[in-house]
């Protein structure tokens, strides 16, 4: 089932599938955004970072230098420098003495790095598939995804939203 999601979903993300009736099995969540630059720009960009994703991940898993040659350059530049192990355990050992809301501040200080991101991408644990998206005006997009639960692991996706031109965005399950 996996296999046959992720193919449709490219199939839909390149525009050669209408996005059509969702599977009775999944849900729907849509994500409203304001965004930053034109609307039709910002679903560019991620169409184009979606698009080589959906299509390399299908296979044998590529490489982190392959990851990083094949994604367009302003993705790849937007990360944080990757951690030596010794400033990971450092770090982490910190994070863990801070109450929670300080932990969130600083999960978000730290910022994703290329590996940690790409991580949640791959087929058999990203809990959520590309089912549409549109442009609802010039500043503004809506994005449908499907999940076979909610809540579901979004901090990657988010980052991505992000970095393309989304500058504000929520979820809603109730579409």
């Amino acid at each position: 089932m996996i296999l046959k999601l992720c193919t449709d979903e490219l199939d839909r993300i390149t525009g050669k599938m209408p996005s059509g009736k969702k599977p009775d099995n999944m849900l729907a969540v849509e994500i409203t955004g304001d965004c930053k630059q034109d609307a039709k720009d910002v679903l560019v960009k991620l169409s184009e970072v979606l698009s080589v994703l959906f299509k390399n991940a299908l296979g044998e898993w590529p490489t982190m230098d392959t990851w990083e040659t094949i994604f367009p350059t302003w993705l790849v530049d937007s990360f944080s420098p990757e951690m030596l192990p010794a400033e990971a355990e450092k770090w982490l050992e910190h994070w863990r003495t801070l109450p929670r809301n300080e932990q969130l501040i600083a999960e978000k200080e730290k910022g994703w790095s290329f590996s940690n991101w790409i991580e949640w991408f791959r087929p058999d644990d990203r809990q959520w598939y590309w089912w549409n998206g549109v442009a609802e005006d010039k500043n503004s997009v809506r994005i449908t995804l499907i999940t076979s639960e909610s809540p579901f692991p979004h901090g990657a996706l988010d980052y991505l939203l992000e970095i393309a031109g989304i500058s504000s965005f929520k979820y809603s399950t109730d579409i």
